[in-house]
């Protein structure tokens, strides 16, 4: 269900999965495959029902052409989170909670995908702001530099892949 407030999807880990693969997105980082194991027809079967229901949250639709569509905002997000790369974050909160989430950064848009405290075994999927300021509110998150204890330089024309120069 969408919140018209936050702008928050939820979606069950099969949703996540077959919007992606409607959308054609690489695997997304930090989440498995569901039908790992299954045969052929039971996923055929299974995409019907999770479709049906997709469609019942209006987050796709069929066009003029008689092509699915995924809603706007929720394929942009999508987009953002289909790659090989994101950030996954746990921290424990005041009250002894801990708070865990993936984060996607594109240069014009972070995604924030983190389990459902109200909707047991789905996912939230926020978009949160734009890139730069996603970034220095990281900076927050992660209060404390690391020191270095010594300069460091390679230049990449003399790295290979065995590790040797």
């Amino acid at each position: 269900m969408t919140d018209k407030q936050s702008l928050t999807y939820i979606l069950s880990h099969e949703e996540l999965f077959f919007l992606s693969e409607m959308l054609d997105l690489k695997p997304i980082f930090g989440f498995e495959d569901p039908f790992k194991g299954f045969l052929v027809d039971e996923i055929q079967a299974r995409f019907e029902i999770v479709k049906q229901e997709i469609a019942a949250k209006q987050w796709i639709r069929t066009n003029d052409e008689g092509q699915l569509e995924v809603e706007a905002l929720l394929s942009a997000c999508l987009l953002a989170c289909g790659g090989e790369d994101g950030i996954q974050l746990a921290k424990r909160t005041p009250d002894r909670h801990i708070y865990q989430a993936n984060l996607y950064v594109t240069p014009h848009m972070a995604i924030e995908v983190s389990p459902s405290k109200d909707s047991v075994g789905s996912l939230v999927v926020m978009p949160l702001s734009d890139a730069r300021r996603t970034i220095a509110e990281m900076f927050l998150f992660f209060p404390d530099e690391v020191p270095v204890p010594e300069a460091w330089h390679v230049d990449i024309a003399d790295m290979n892949m065995d590790g040797k120069r």
